[in-house]
Order: structure tokens, then sequence, then C-alpha cells
């Protein structure tokens, strides 16, 4: 089922990241999303390993807590975004 959501979050996540952006910021907003979601993949499971063996089978569960408090607390603090709309330069 993992698979399944994920094919219909990350077109979603994707779309979202390139239609907030200008027409020519598209490129870089999609790569970005796309390097994230790819570092997610592969970095994500080895740091997780090494958190478990090394401290213990909460610590992935306690970094990924930290780490969507870190971000939530960022999101709070950036500005909001201009939406730009499909004609926008």
């Amino acid at each position: 089922f993992t698979g399944f959501g994920m094919g219909f979050i990350f077109p979603a996540f994707q779309a979202e990241a390139s239609m907030s952006v200008s027409d020519r910021e598209q490129g870089a907003a999609l790569g970005a999303v796309a390097v994230a979601q790819a570092l997610g993949m592969t970095v994500g499971p080895l740091v997780a390993t090494l958190l478990y063996r090394g401290l213990g089978q909460s610590a992935p569960y306690l970094m990924s807590s930290l780490l969507l408090v870190a971000v939530f607390v960022l999101a709070l603090m950036s500005p909001a975004p201009s939406h730009a709309g499909p004609n926008s330069s």
C-alpha cells in the first residue's frame, strides 16, 4: 500500500511545488523536490538503521519527531508564499 500512496502523494507534491513559484523558477523547484525525495528514501533508512543499532529501537522515531517539529517551526517562521498565477513570469 505504501507504493500506491506514494503514487498519489509524490505527483501532487511536485505539482504544488511547481505551481507555487514563477514559470522561470519551476525547474529549480522541481529539482529541489526531487532531491529531497531521493535523499529521504536513500539516506533516511541508513540513518535510521544506525540510530536503531547505536541508540536503541526508539531512537529513529525520536529523531523523526524532532525533525518534524523543527520543520514545523521553520514553516511557521517563514513568510507566506505569494501564489504565482499560471501566466506569471
